[in-house]
């Protein structure tokens, strides 16, 4: 089984190693007064659980460092006040060193083990923050894609996805943009977002509540659900051409079958006057008339076929 690694802490910065300082301080000088003000009740010697209080307080609240200074300066603060000979520094005796490797230990160790709880702690607040912001971009992400489906035109979509970015994070105003390049205007957060045939560009005023990396990582997603409202757009463009074709044809239909049904009438006058001028027995009034029947259908036609050509011409 392999051994644990704790993650190294970083280096602290001058506030906190002066805070850590003056804490080391004030422990120690709590419990040298605490073991003066019992000294005549009992022998000092036996006082210097006190001083492991201390060690243990720095030890939990300021690491294994802080713990081994307070250790150190304990005993030789035990050693130089209580100790006969007082105020003289002599750790020859062998309890007085025996005293010291204790607290140095109890510092190593509960030092150790505060650190540990204190990284744990700071992975578990990590994690749930991580969790919070998946679940926010989730949430997010859900809405745009239920306003997408909604329908709308691809401006009023875009402009929906924006008001939705910026409800969410907590920007003044955010919006979506198709363009090949950005703006070149200060400001705004910008983040690209990758289509499959072209590039839009998600601008978000800096006032935001998210971290700047968690609106990045919307790119991704937000492009592809960019991509489906173009998507829709296109289908949408595509069935009203295809349904304006659909009427076209229907239309045109409709006037060949009532121009075929306007032709065949003077054709088959033509036809039949025709077939009266052959006929045997026909009197000279009658050919008379037939020939006008033929000459009128005649212009009738002539005018049927002009109006066909003009027609051709306003479509074209």
């Amino acid at each position: 089984m392999g051994t644990r690694r704790i993650r190294p802490s970083l280096p602290a910065s001058p506030r906190t190693v002066a805070f850590g300082t003056l804490e080391v301080l004030a422990a120690v000088s709590i419990a040298t007064g605490a073991v003066a003000a019992l000294q005549s009740t009992t022998n000092p010697a036996g006082l210097g659980a006190l001083y492991l209080l201390a060690v243990l307080e720095v030890a939990i609240r300021r690491g294994q460092v802080a713990a081994l200074a307070t250790a150190l300066l304990s005993v030789l603060t035990l050693n130089f006040f209580f100790i006969a000979p007082r105020y003289r520094l002599a750790i020859a005796h062998s309890p007085d060193v025996v005293e010291l490797i204790v607290f140095l230990i109890a510092a190593v160790v509960v030092g150790r083990l505060a650190a540990t709880s204190r990284w744990r702690a700071a992975q578990a607040e990590s994690r749930t923050q991580l969790a919070s912001a998946r679940e926010r971009e989730a949430t997010l992400l859900a809405e745009v894609a239920s306003a997408i489906l909604a329908g709308d035109k691809l401006s009023a979509q875009l402009q929906n996805i924006g008001d939705r970015v910026a409800n969410a994070t907590g920007a003044s105003s955010a919006r979506v943009v198709l363009e090949p390049e950005p703006l070149r205007a200060p400001g705004p957060i910008v983040v690209a977002l990758r289509l499959r045939e072209s590039t839009a560009w998600l601008y978000v005023d800096r006032d935001l509540t998210w971290h700047p990396d968690d609106v990045q990582r919307l790119s991704e997603p937000l492009g592809r659900l960019v991509d489906l409202a173009l998507e829709r757009e296109r289908l949408a463009e595509q069935a009203a051409e295809n349904e304006a074709t659909r009427r076209a044809e229907g239309a045109r239909t409709a006037i060949l079958h009532a121009i075929s049904h306007d032709l065949r009438s003077p054709l088959t006058a033509i036809t039949t006057a025709s077939s009266g001028l052959r006929a045997a027995g026909v009197t000279s009034t009658e050919r008379a008339e037939l020939r006008d029947v033929i000459d009128t259908e005649a212009r009738r036609l002539a005018r049927m076929v002009d109006d066909l050509l003009d027609l051709s011409k306003i479509e074209a």
